[in-house]
């Protein structure tokens, strides 16, 4: 029996691969596949050794992440909306970052299915917004991008039967287009 580290294995060792490339004209794995390879056992082709921080660069992204969801939290929050229920998301405690990212995501699942009704005339039920501490969420007065969510409710909700109000410390520091 003869005992050999993966790291060492090459394409060409064995018989299969070989005669892949010779029918095919190409090798079994394209450049995309090599670079998840890379990625999942954190070495290059080749390398004894995992030097490569693959999978390790997703760690900040855990705490994004719960096992405990069987859908998106966007998803549900748009059904329980659509249904008539309430829903209040509470994101007073995370990190500023976090809640920057989920605000803006629930906003757009919201504001997209509310577009989609709209598109294919169906009937849509009245959704109120109300953020606190809005200045951490809105754009800055000197940001003219008109393509972010809270612009896009401001200009747009209103044929959405979307509804936008908020509440800041700061109202001269948002940006007038909201």
């Amino acid at each position: 029996m003869v005992h050999v580290h993966l790291g060492e294995l090459r394409n060409d060792d064995f018989e299969y691969f070989r005669d892949y490339k010779k029918k095919k004209g190409h090798e079994w794995a394209d450049e995309d596949l090599k670079a998840a390879l890379v990625m999942l056992t954190r070495k290059k082709q080749g390398a004894k050794a995992a030097n490569v921080s693959g999978y390790r660069k997703l760690n900040p992204l855990r705490d994004l992440h719960s096992s405990a969801n069987e859908s998106s939290f966007e998803q549900e929050i748009v059904d329980l909306l659509r249904k008539g229920d309430l829903a209040i998301i509470d994101l007073s405690q995370g990190s500023p970052d976090l809640q920057r990212i989920y605000a803006d995501r629930i906003c757009w699942r919201v504001f997209n299915d509310g577009m989609a009704r709209f598109i294919k005339n169906e009937s849509p039920n009245f959704i109120q917004f109300y953020f606190e501490e809005a200045h951490n969420l809105f754009p800055k007065k000197e940001d003219k991008d008109l393509t972010l969510v809270y612009n896009r409710l401001a200009k747009e909700g209103a044929k959405l039967r979307l509804g936008l109000a908020y509440a800041t410390q700061e109202v001269s520091s948002i940006s007038s287009n909201v």
